[in-house]
């Protein structure tokens, strides 16, 4: 559990008309994060929470946010495992902490993944329950194979203009072959879905076939590479369109003794509460240093860009063609006074951009806390 104390300049990126009066604020927020772990000799079951709740000294209502989730995972023989994650979180989304894009699995060790829409659903609380199941076999010795579904949900407590829920889900298969000690090739497949609340955003279905390359460049780090194509097939109102983009990723990480450093980059076809079926771009860089047992820092830069994929119809044409940008980066220090007791002080920024002219202002926030832990340690 924790506490913190800290200073917004625009928590829900407020922007005063005229340029008066001031968006800022102070902030003391208190966090319950439990962790219980079953552990057995061919898998583990983990079982999270996360309660937040944040009091504004000034101009903004307090909120509580709140989270859930469970990770499975289990060896079924020498050569095949499975794995599973369920999630439900609800919160008020601001600019104190990143908005995570829902329909990306978060990598404890890598940059995350924020949502491009983040800032345009500023002060709205959303509630979303994702969940994923795979499957994982060696064919041989050079030869693997993994299958996995999974499956998203979006929704606003209240609904928002020109916004709409949707739900997101589908299928994937990757064959990859070893073609040396440090590399391999392969090919993947992934088949989606994607369905609106809101009629004018239209359904679609993605077929995304791609290339796959892992590459170890030295014993400490590592890159893995893919491209392909997505083609998507609207159904919405007035009638059905294709469309063929492409798509592609990229991470290069570098493991040291005392550091990690990690950069990534994706192009892909994915829902947007915004502007429904996206062409979105993201990247992002993370970076943690411990300089001894005691003390650490870690720093993390993300930025997202949504663009219709000219699939909106009805009344929100507008929406077609537009760009949604959203950048969030922290750098905090860690240190342990004692054993079950550390300080944390962290800084961080984000803003959001548009082109249908909703005004949003960047944000700066600076807090300390203070973390205790329970249990076993």
């Amino acid at each position: 559990m924790g506490a913190n104390a800290g200073y917004s300049s625009r928590p829900f990126g407020a922007v005063v008309a005229g340029g008066g009066g001031s968006t800022g604020s102070g902030t003391v927020s208190g966090t319950f994060m439990p962790t219980v772990s079953f552990l057995s000799p061919t898998g583990e079951i983990v079982l999270g929470g996360r309660v937040t709740h944040t009091e504004y000294l000034r101009r903004y209502s307090a909120t509580t946010d709140y989270s859930t989730s469970a990770r499975v995972s289990k060896r079924l023989s020498e050569v095949t495992s499975i794995s599973g994650t369920a999630a439900f979180n609800s919160s008020v989304r601001n600019a104190l902490y990143p908005v995570l894009d829902p329909t990306v699995p978060e990598n404890p060790d890598g940059p995350i993944v924020v949502d491009p829409a983040g800032g345009e659903n500023f002060a709205r609380r959303t509630k979303t329950l994702t969940g994923s199941l795979a499957f994982n076999t060696s064919l041989s010795a050079r030869d693997s194979l993994s299958v996995g579904v999974r499956g998203s949900m979006f929704r606003f407590t209240r609904q928002q203009a020109f916004a709409s829920d949707y739900d997101s889900y589908g299928a994937n298969f990757a064959y990859r072959r070893a073609i040396g000690d440090n590399s391999s090739i392969g090919v993947s497949m992934d088949v989606g879905k994607m369905t609106y609340a809101e009629a004018a955003f239209g359904d679609s279905m993605q077929y995304s076939p791609a290339a796959l390359l892992q590459v170890q460049l030295a014993s400490r780090i590592t890159l893995d590479l893919s491209a392909g194509v997505t083609i998507s097939e609207f159904n919405r109102l007035g009638g059905s369109m294709n469309q063929t983009t492409f798509s592609g990723s990229g991470n290069l990480c570098r493991q040291g003794d005392q550091s990690t450093f990690c950069l990534q980059a994706s192009r892909r076809v994915s829902p947007s509460t915004i502007s429904g079926a996206s062409n979105v771009l993201s990247a992002g860089a993370s970076y943690s240093y411990a300089f001894n047992e005691r003390s650490s820092i870690r720093a993390s830069a993300s930025y997202a860009r949504a663009r219709s994929l000219g699939n909106v119809a009805g009344p929100l044409p507008g929406l077609n063609g537009r760009n949604y940008d959203f950048a969030y980066g922290s750098v905090a220090f860690d240190h342990r006074i004692l054993e079950r007791l550390s300080a944390v002080v962290s800084l961080s920024y984000s803003d959001s951009f548009n082109q249908i002219g909703t005004a949003r202002g960047s944000n700066v926030s600076g807090t300390v806390g203070i973390r205790y832990r329970l249990g076993e340690l």
